[in-house]
């Protein structure tokens, strides 16, 4: 600007709005129609006192996410062990947990998504109960076949008992 005009406006806030004009000073906000000068106003107090959310950061999702997916495979790592409410307690716990950190940076004035890490937590949930269901078939298939043979040895085991007695008998 020109140093007249420069020096009227130095140490103060000028607030210019292209849409003010055009729209008769007004503007949709979030909350509804307001003057244009206003909401310009608005914003700039609220970014001086911190109460905009910073723009979501890659570091913080990833986070999220290695948080979403540690539990589950935490809880399915003990295998056969693991109890059917282990892993609904361990799916509360994911869930919640991503919750709890999402609360934390939100309150640190960080915007997140936290829908996608949920999601991956219950997908998580859906594999590794595929996993564990295909793991107690063939463990019951295995067993299965086992115990036919046990029977089958069982069987041989009569027979030829029973054979040597009726030998040693003649």
């Amino acid at each position: 600007p020109p140093a007249p005009i420069r020096e009227r406006i130095r140490g103060r806030k000028v607030f210019i709005g292209s849409s003010t004009a055009i729209l008769g000073d007004r503007v949709l906000t979030l909350y509804g129609e307001m003057a244009g000068l206003l909401a310009l106003a608005t914003t700039t107090g609220m970014l001086e006192r911190g109460l905009v959310l910073r723009p979501a950061h890659w570091g913080w999702e990833i986070l999220l996410m290695l948080a979403a997916i540690a539990i589950p495979l935490l809880a399915f790592r003990r295998g056969a062990s693991a109890t059917p409410w282990s892993g609904l307690i361990a799916l509360a716990g994911s869930v919640g947990l991503v919750l709890a950190l999402s609360c934390v940076l939100y309150l640190r004035g960080q915007q997140l998504t936290v829908l996608h890490p949920i999601l991956a937590t219950l997908w998580m949930f859906a594999l590794l109960t595929l996993l564990r269901l295909f793991w107690l078939y063939r463990e019951r298939q295995r067993l299965s076949l086992e115990k036919m043979a046990a029977e089958q040895a069982y069987q041989l085991k009569s027979q030829f008992i029973s054979q040597m007695t009726h030998e040693l008998r003649t």
